[in-house]
């Protein structure tokens, strides 16, 4: 995928994104999940939890990404 298809992918993720967290209720981060494991161990956790976790890997993955030539625009 050349430098303009990954940009034109990130404006169009960043706009799911902000699609997705418009729709969150003020009460949604204080919700706990209740899930089954891809191993299958039930498991719970808070959405804001879930959130962070998400927030924290996309930051490491383009903290990653970058020295490898990936270009990411930090906006």
């Amino acid at each position: 995928m050349g430098r303009f298809q990954l940009s034109a992918h990130r404006v169009w993720l960043d706009q799911k994104i902000v699609e997705w967290s418009r729709s969150i209720a003020e009460s949604d981060p204080d919700h706990t999940l209740n899930y089954t494991s891809m191993k299958g161990v039930p498991a719970d956790r808070s959405f804001y939890g879930l959130v962070m976790s998400i927030s924290s890997t996309i930051r490491r993955i383009g903290e990653t990404a970058q020295p490898s030539g990936l270009v990411v625009d930090p906006e």
